[in-house]
């Protein structure tokens, strides 16, 4: 057997997340689903194993692998009739050959929920990546290269998948604190650039996600573009561009928008008329007032207010509003 340590394998993490726990595997699956590999044709996350307060979620390979290789795409059930029909060779390889493909990925979660508080609870987290089943069953060694890089990959997986998706935030191991959420109340005037220098901040520390509401100019343009090839996922909705009149500010808008799809494609771009509220949200951090992100806002003489908050139950439920009102923009660019 390989003489691996397993345990440089597994990731393990101590969260307080703002969602009660009856509402916690349901809302973990939306993220993992949210987050399934792109070469797989069918949802593989699945929940394995069910107990009062703990949950194991994994990959369903077997469906997973057939759809991937049947031409067109089966559904399930075809699936499972089709995988019947497999000989025994066949059904022994095919493990194998999707962990090659996607060894370091991650494979398996599991979650259990040590204390219930009052607006959320704390759990313990441990992910696993598909080296550490293949290792046990096959009794495999994968290279030390390929260690470090599963368990950076799987390190960001949870980042996506709790800190940015469920606003989790981190616990102390020595003691079940949950830290205090940073709240400030911010200006850009002639005389300061708080919110200006704020999202600088935001955006340099970005490693997940970034949503945003209002209109977009120019000024980040270029760090959004440097995020992006970071394999940042940006999502913006805006007004509608055919609004857009022909003045000095509308034309940088304008522009923006050109430059915007082409760095991020309509699908990660809403257009909604009817909005008038801004915000922004860059992993597990929000900002919420008047400012757009165009120069008008951030580098001239207009008075801007923002509010800065890291309360995991407000960026949560800022997070859950921007889905369920983000549709792809599907209309001709103006």
């Amino acid at each position: 057997m390989s003489t691996v340590d397993l345990n440089r394998l597994r990731i393990r993490k101590k969260y307080f997340i703002p969602i009660n726990p009856s509402e916690l595997e349901s809302s973990i699956m939306t993220e993992l689903e949210a987050c399934n590999p792109s070469f797989f044709t069918f949802k593989a996350w699945r929940l394995a194993e069910k107990h009062k307060n703990y949950w194991r979620f994994d990959f369903n390979y077997r469906y997973s692998f057939i759809l991937v290789h049947a031409k067109p795409p089966l559904l399930a059930q075809q699936a499972i009739e089709l995988d019947q029909q497999y000989d025994a060779d066949i059904r022994k390889n095919y493990f194998e050959e999707l962990s090659n493909r996607v060894g370091g990925a991650p494979d398996e979660l599991c979650v259990f929920v040590v204390k219930t508080e009052t607006n959320g609870c704390i759990v313990e987290v441990e992910l696993r990546p598909t080296f550490y089943r293949k290792i046990v069953q096959q009794y495999k060694m994968p290279e030390e290269c390929e260690i470090q890089d599963s368990y950076l990959t799987c390190e960001r997986f949870l980042k996506t998948i709790f800190e940015s998706g469920l606003s989790a935030t981190m616990v102390s191991e020595d003691k079940l604190i949950i830290p205090k959420p940073t709240m400030e109340f911010l200006i850009n005037d002639s005389y300061v650039r708080q919110i200006t220098e704020r999202l600088e901040k935001m955006f340099e520390e970005a490693t997940n996600e970034i949503l945003i509401i209002g209109w977009i100019g120019t000024f980040f343009i270029s760090k959004f573009k440097e995020l992006k090839q970071k394999g940042i996922n940006i999502f913006v909705i805006t007004g509608n561009t055919k609004d857009i009149r022909q003045d000095i500010m509308q034309k940088e808008k304008a522009k923006a928008i050109t430059e915007l799809i082409d760095i991020i494609g309509k699908s990660n771009i809403s257009i909604k008329p009817e909005f008038h509220g801004r915000m922004i949200i860059v992993d597990n951090k929000a900002l919420i007032g008047s400012a757009d992100l165009d120069s008008y806002s951030l580098t001239g003489t207009r008075i801007e207010f923002a509010a800065y908050t890291e309360d995991p139950s407000i960026v949560l439920s800022l997070r859950n509003y921007f889905r369920k009102v983000f549709s792809p923009w599907k209309e001709t660019p103006a």
